[in-house]
């Protein structure tokens, strides 16, 4: 079986592991910047990892993260886990990959991520 962790656009679509997720946007500076505009506002995401004790159980799960971000910087600057996916490993391991997040200095202050844990294959 095959572990993946896949990320979700606002459409609520699969985005491939292997491309630049997309979070959801949910506040713009007042420049009114579009995360749906093509330009890219997230500058470094690392993906999150799958926990070698999560997949040997083949524990599974969706979840929503909102990331709050320092808009000068463009740093992660916390995370709150808004729905967890029903293991703490797995949000713990959601929380750490979206805390080394960067985005563009002075586009955000707040981004809701999906996260989806899953098996395929």
């Amino acid at each position: 079986m095959k572990a993946s962790v896949a990320f979700v656009t606002g459409a609520l679509l699969l985005m491939s592991t292997d491309r630049l997720p997309a979070p959801i946007h949910e506040e713009t500076t007042e420049t009114g910047t579009d995360w749906n505009s093509g330009k890219i506002a997230v500058i470094f995401a690392p993906q999150p990892e799958y926990p070698l004790e999560a997949r040997k159980k083949h524990l599974k799960g969706d979840g929503m993260l909102l990331l709050h971000i320092d808009m000068p910087s463009g740093n992660v600057t916390s995370v709150d886990v808004e729905k967890s996916t029903g293991h703490k490993i797995l949000d713990d391991a959601a929380v750490r990959s979206f805390l080394r997040w960067r985005f563009r200095p002075g586009t955000y202050t707040k981004v809701r991520v999906p996260i989806h844990y899953t098996f395929t294959g």
